[in-house]
């Protein structure tokens, strides 16, 4: 699904509707400050949207860190402040070769997490993001000599610190606004909405999604406000499935066979079924190959191909 500003579709996965006005502004300072960062695109290049989104949400998070401590408003905070926030570890990436987390950078989030979780509701979209990047795997077993894998935020830190140190204050003036966050995006499948999650093998059957409410099929409207996903019937009754989530629609979108792009409005149409990964997926797999494989091309009659 390729989007005419990277940047503006990354904003718009980040900035549920009702999002506050703090976390907006935050979001919106961190991507005027994004574009020299921006990785090229790769192929296939849903990974690199997966991994420019991650690198703008910790941004945007640093950004409202250093809101939170100079009690100041978010589209006045001075990259220098968050510079100098991202690199306070500075030093400490690796130990015996492996990456650690960046703890008085943690600390400092955290501290700025707790105190907006007074704020109610507005603050819940923000708390998860932070929840989800923060997240550390640690071994299965307390006797494991395994080091715990370091969270998304560490991996990210590190990188933004070297990215900022080379962004100069005198480019940093000279950068433009940054853009209008997208569209949301607006799916109507004629078909089905598979789960990659329930297929028995690689080449499996996947049973479809059903309306909880009439048990309806297919005609499914998906709509992805920021990282959350919700689907209608054609009866018009509303569910949030636990299998669905909006990252994971968004890939199984860009790398549908069939290539279906949306309008100006952010609307694809998708003729046909699509095969959605769910929560125990990588945002970043296929969900294509956990069902048909290389068998959608002769069943669909068309070749699939990497998209730029």
């Amino acid at each position: 699904m390729p989007a005419d500003d990277p940047v503006a579709c990354a904003m718009s996965e980040l900035l549920p509707a009702g999002s506050s006005v703090w976390w907006r502004a935050a979001v919106v300072r961190a991507a005027r400050w994004m574009p020299p960062m921006w990785r090229p695109v790769t192929v296939p290049t849903h990974h690199t949207h997966a991994f420019n989104r991650r690198r703008l949400a910790v941004l945007a998070l640093a950004v409202l860190t250093v809101s939170y401590e100079e009690q100041q408003p978010a589209d006045r905070v001075d990259i220098a402040v968050v510079r100098a926030l991202v690199t306070a570890d500075a030093g400490k990436e690796t130990v015996g070769g492996v990456f650690t987390e960046p703890w008085t950078v943690r600390r400092r989030m955290e501290a700025a997490m707790l105190a907006l979780r007074e704020a109610g509701d507005a603050t819940r979209p923000v708390l998860a993001l932070f929840e989800q990047l923060s997240h550390i795997e640690y071994p299965d077993s307390m006797w494991s000599d395994d080091a715990p894998s370091p969270s998304d935020l560490a991996s990210t830190v590190w990188w933004l610190s070297g990215e900022l140190a080379a962004l100069t204050d005198q480019e940093e003036r000279q950068l433009p606004p940054a853009p209008a966050p997208a569209p949301a995006l607006v799916v109507r499948v004629r078909g089905a909405i598979r789960n990659a999650d329930h297929a028995p093998g690689p080449h499996g059957p996947v049973d479809p999604l059903a309306c909880p409410s009439c048990g309806s099929h297919e005609g499914w409207k998906i709509y992805c406000d920021g990282m959350a996903a919700s689907i209608v019937c054609p009866a018009g009754h509303i569910s949030t499935p636990e299998v669905l989530t909006a990252p994971h629609v968004r890939t199984s979108i860009r790398l549908h066979p069939e290539e279906p792009l949306p309008d100006e409005a952010g609307t694809v149409d998708v003729a046909t079924d699509i095969v959605v990964g769910g929560r125990r997926s990588a945002e970043t797999a296929d969900p294509y190959d956990y069902w048909r494989g290389r068998n959608w091309a002769r069943l669909s009659g068309k070749a699939r191909q990497h998209r730029q």
